[in-house]
Parts: C-alpha cells; sequence; structure tokens
C-alpha cells in the first residue's frame, strides 16, 4: 500500500527529510499466525482479537505478506526517497513477544541503505497501557516518547 502511495503521498513533496516507519500491519498479522495456535499464548490472542474488533479489524483480511517481502517493499521505498534526494530515518517496530529478529532486519536494512535507523520505536511503550491507546497504537504520552526517539537522528540530518 504504502509503496503505490509513495510518490503522491511523499516524493511529491520535494522533501529533504523522510521518517519511514512501515511494516506494522504486515508484523502484526505474522504475530497474530504465531500466537492463533499457541496455547501458551491465548492470553495475547484474546487480546489482539479484541482490539482488532474494537478496531473494526479482521486478521484474515491483511494479506500475509511474507515478512521478507515486507523488507524488500521497505527497502525499495528507502531507495526511491534517497533517488529523490531526500534523507531517510528508519525506525524499526517490534511487536512481537517471541523473537527479536525483525530488529536486526531493520537495522541491516538501514545499513545496506546508509540511513539513520531508531531502533524497535515501541520499546518500553508496547504492552504498557499507561502508554497506549488500545493493544496497538500509542496514546499521546507514547507518541511523545516516540517523539524523543526519532527528534535526534532528524536534528543530525538536518544539520
Amino acid at each position: 500500500d504504502a509503496l503505490a502511495r509513495l510518490e503522491e503521498d511523499v516524493l511529491a513533496r520535494d522533501p529533504s527529510t523522510v521518517i519511514v516507519l512501515l511494516g506494522g500491519n504486515d508484523l502484526l498479522r505474522h504475530i497474530f499466525e504465531d500466537v492463533r495456535d499457541n496455547p501458551l499464548l491465548a492470553g495475547l490472542r484474546d487480546d489482539l482479537e479484541e482490539a482488532a474488533e474494537n478496531e473494526g479489524y479482521e486478521f484474515e483480511d491483511v494479506p500475509l505478506i511474507p515478512r521478507e517481502e515486507t523488507f524488500a517493499n521497505i527497502e525499495e521505498i528507502v531507495e526511491r526517497i534517497q533517488e529523490s534526494g531526500a534523507e531517510v530515518v528508519v525506525v524499526g517496530l517490534d511487536l512481537s513477544p517471541l523473537s527479536r529478529s525483525v530488529d536486526e532486519q531493520y537495522a541491516a536494512l538501514a545499513a545496506r541503505t546508509g540511513s539513520a535507523l531508531v531502533p524497535d520505536i515501541y520499546d518500553g511503550v508496547f504492552g504498557r497501557r499507561a502508554l497506549m491507546s488500545d493493544l496497538v497504537h500509542p496514546n499521546d504520552a507514547g507518541y511523545d516518547i516516540f517523539a524523543s526517539r526519532i527528534a535526534p537522528p532528524v536534528a543530525c540530518l538536518s544539520e
């Protein structure tokens, strides 16, 4: 979806810096698949289903895109932004309670493209009710933390 909208929504505005925080829906769909049939994670599965229902979101309606394809799409987006002359800050997110390998994929992508990296933006935010508006989205306090993590690399690129 983001790849299809890149030209009109981003590149047409001729930005100097672009913050790329993508992959959450694809990764969330994988998490749902990982926990769906695991009896040890029934509580998390139920929480995910409840949050999805509250948002009118059906996991089965979201295509199960291979992680490799998700990251290839993000990398193509980053490269196209860079080709336009803009600097890129890649923002990683890892919502999975089962693996930290997604962090490594964001870091590798940032290294390959020479982008600035904000690792796991949700670290210390995800799962903390005081910082979340629902199971997936931060509230204002959570977004304040996001902003404080993104601001330093953006400031460095602006110098």
